[in-house]
């Protein structure tokens, strides 16, 4: 039973009292109007604590997010993502050294280039002879056979000579010469013109004077012919024909 319902029975039944009081005095002869009395004050009760509801806080909504959607091909990330490391059976320590190159020889010259001129100009050998100044030599091709027909031109200084054909005597063409060899008379060694380096080179002639002509229109580079006294009259100058 609350609080409130024995508040209620009480003033009932205090009610109840005082009629019956009432009532009980008519009856037996007792005035009906008595002397007020004097009602004494009930203490007041505390009155019970009043409560107010507070209601519960709201909660803060979470924030939300807009899920931006991907536009398809176009990556989300500017980082690159680093691969998987995967054990290959290069990467492991038992994998057997790839093998070192072969040297591989340089082709030669002759066969990627083709020289620049007709003929080529070949080791060459000198000798000492008190008793004559002399350039002489052979042309062959590059099997090694003989040419004939062509000139060989000496120059030092202000002074031009030239050779037999290659292949001719000169000097006596009826008679037979040496396959290939031309030769150049130079004079004795005595003879301080003999002493020279001499520019050598196969020139394009028709004939001899020709051939002695310093405008003759060169088929080598040029050769040297050092001659010294006492060291070198005789000059030995080889040629190869290239084509």
């Amino acid at each position: 039973m609350t609080r409130k319902s024995i508040r209620l029975c009480a003033l009932v039944v205090a009610a109840g009292l005082g009629l019956g009081c009432s009532l009980t005095g008519g009856l037996f002869g007792r005035p009906t109007n008595p002397p007020p009395a004097v009602v004494g004050g009930l203490p007041t009760r505390t009155p019970w604590p009043t409560f107010t509801f507070t209601p519960v806080a709201t909660p803060t909504p979470l924030p939300t997010f807009t899920r931006t959607p991907t536009p398809t091909g176009t990556p989300t990330s500017t980082s690159t993502p680093t691969p998987p490391v995967t054990n290959t059976p290069e990467a492991t320590a038992t994998r057997k050294p790839a093998p070192k190159p072969k040297p591989t020889a340089p082709p030669a010259p002759e066969a990627t280039q083709k020289p620049a001129f007709q003929f080529t100009p070949l080791a060459w050998q000198g000798q000492w002879n008190g008793g004559l100044g002399q350039i002489r030599g052979h042309i062959k091709d590059a099997g090694g056979n003989p040419v004939k027909g062509f000139f060989v031109q000496a120059r030092c200084g202000g002074t031009t000579l030239a050779s037999n054909p290659s292949g001719t005597n000169l000097y006596a063409p009826s008679e037979s010469y040496e396959p290939g060899a031309y030769d150049i008379i130079l004079s004795s060694p005595l003879d301080p013109n003999s002493m020279c380096k001499w520019e050598v080179r196969v020139v394009q002639a028709d004939n001899y004077q020709a051939a002695k002509d310093p405008g003759a229109p060169a088929l080598s580079d040029v050769g040297y012919c050092d001659l010294t006294w006492n060291e070198m009259s005789i000059c030995f100058a080889e040629w190869r024909k290239n084509w």
